[in-house]
C-alpha cells in the first residue's frame, strides 16, 4: 500500500513539472508575434533630434561622370534618366503563391539608372554599373537583378564604370537596346 501511495505522488509531481514546461514554453513561443505593428509616431520614437544627416554624393565619382556624358546624349530627347530607382518601382510581381517574397525581393534592390520616356515616365532601358572586382554576395544580387530585369521583358545595358562608353560609343550602344536617339 506505501508503494502504491508513493507512485501516485511521483505521477503527481511528474505531471505537475509537464504542466509548467509546456506553460514556460508556451509563453516564449506566444511572445513571438509576426506582423505586430509598429507605432513610430513622437510617443514612440524622440523625433525632435533624428540622427539622419544628408548623404554628401548618392553616386561615385566615376558614376555621376558617366552620368552626365548619358545626359549629354540623350540632350534633346524624348527620355530622361532616374538614378537608383527601386526595382519593384519599375517591375510587379505576377500571380504567384509566394508574391510577397518576390514583391520584398524587388523593393530590396535599386536599379543604378533607368532610362524613361520623358511624357510617360514609362522604363525603357536599365543601366547596370558592372563592377569587375565584387564579393561573392554582390555577384549574387546582382545575378538576381539581371534576371528579374530579363524577365520583366526590360532591356538592360551593362556598363563599367571604370571604363564606360562615351560620345558616339554609347549612342551606338544604347541605338542597339532600341532608344530612337
Amino acid at each position: 500500500m506505501g508503494q502504491f501511495i508513493a507512485l501516485i505522488i511521483i505521477l503527481i509531481i511528474a505531471k505537475l513539472i509537464v504542466d509548467l514546461v509546456k506553460e514556460q514554453l508556451n509563453r516564449n513561443q506566444g511572445g513571438q508575434k509576426n506582423g505586430e505593428v509598429i507605432d513610430i509616431s513622437d510617443s514612440w520614437v524622440d523625433t525632435s533630434s533624428l540622427p539622419y544627416q544628408k548623404k554628401a554624393q548618392i553616386m561615385s565619382p566615376r558614376e555621376i561622370a558617366f552620368y552626365h556624358s548619358l545626359a549629354e546624349v540623350l540632350n534633346d530627347s524624348d527620355y530622361v534618366i532616374a538614378p537608383h530607382l527601386h526595382m519593384s518601382e519599375l517591375i510587379t510581381v505576377t500571380d504567384n503563391p509566394r508574391q510577397q517574397e518576390y514583391l520584398q525581393r524587388l523593393k530590396e534592390r535599386n536599379l543604378d539608372l533607368t532610362i524613361l520616356e520623358a511624357v510617360t515616365f514609362r522604363p525603357v532601358l536599365v543601366i547596370n554599373f558592372a563592377e569587375e572586382d565584387i564579393g561573392r554576395k554582390q555577384q549574387l544580387s546582382n545575378n538576381f537583378t539581371s534576371k528579374a530585369v530579363k524577365a520583366a521583358n526590360l532591356p538592360q545595358l551593362d556598363i563599367n564604370p571604370g571604363n564606360p562608353p562615351i560620345g558616339q560609343e554609347l549612342l551606338i550602344a544604347l541605338r542597339r537596346q532600341g532608344l530612337t536617339i
